[in-house]
């Protein structure tokens, strides 16, 4: 199976560290699309080679993925109806691992991706001039301290086994100087390994942006949204693809048991639906 994430964004959408990569070199930024015509390319020939020699038993769909990247392709593909047009046994995916060696295939037993979830969390105050504080409610304070109460979720909440991640990677306040504005907006990325660390964290990022903002006589909307699941990888398939990879590349070709990556990835909703 390979999936594929989009098209390189037009230059003014780009964030200023893409446009500095594009500055120095266009290859920096073209290896990954490049890694997606290799998907292709690896998917054609793995096509062409089965056909020609038919040496295997049962029905192989070759699966391409599209929009991997924020598009949600995987669970489109389901919505449609994939799995009763195809039925499968087992699904198998391989994804590209920067910083492992060339050459190298790693393998993840259990959860091995992280969910990927959104907040938006918007907090209301009352906009006046800079030199009259006293009669305006400030909802950049009180943005500015439910960004700090939110890094305790993880260190007091979740408990210290499991992992989570609360990122707050974007505050959005204000038009100028002396001015206190009306709004103030957050934008959040969530990821953890557990469905129950999953709701643990909806949870208290609600109810901490909520309190937070009431402290300051604001208040706080939060538009939660759950995108990807954690991706779980079968504990029986991993084994079957281990031992097919140890007998195509041998031992020092296999890292047989990678970490789980904090990174997220689409293919998890096949794996909802079908072991692999």
């Amino acid at each position: 199976m390979a999936g594929g994430g989009g098209i390189l964004p037009p230059l003014p959408t780009m964030t200023p560290f893409l446009r500095k990569l594009l500055g120095m070199n266009w290859m920096l930024v073209l290896v990954m699309y490049a890694l997606l015509i290799f998907g292709l390319f690896m998917i054609e020939s793995a096509a062409r080679h089965l056909a020609a020699s038919r040496n295997f038993n049962g029905t192989l769909h070759l699966i391409f993925q599209p929009a991997e990247e924020g598009g949600g392709g995987a669970r489109v593909m389901i919505e449609d109806g994939f799995f009763e047009k195809f039925p499968c046994d087992a699904v198998f995916a391989l994804h590209n691992m920067p910083g492992l060696e060339a050459g190298k295939l790693g393998f993840i037993d259990g959860p091995a991706m992280a969910s990927s979830d959104t907040a938006t969390i918007t907090v209301r105050g009352k906009g006046g001039h800079g030199a009259m504080p006293h009669v305006a409610v400030d909802p950049v304070v009180a943005a500015a301290s439910i960004v700090m109460a939110l890094q305790t979720i993880v260190s007091r909440n979740v408990p210290p086994l499991d992992m989570g991640i609360v990122t707050v990677g974007a505050i959005h306040s204000g038009t100028t100087f002396n001015v206190i504005p009306e709004t103030a907006e957050l934008k959040l990325t969530v990821r953890s390994l557990r469905p129950a660390v999953r709701d643990q964290l909806q949870q208290r990022i609600t109810e901490i942006a909520q309190a937070q903002a009431a402290v300051y006589g604001a208040t706080a909307e939060v538009l939660y949204e759950r995108r990807y699941p954690v991706l779980v990888n079968d504990l029986e398939s991993t084994a079957f693809a281990r031992r097919v990879a140890l007998d195509w590349v041998g031992d020092a070709g296999v890292i047989p048991h990678l970490p789980p990556l904090t990174g997220s990835e689409d293919f998890a909703f096949f794996l909802e639906k079908c072991k692999g």
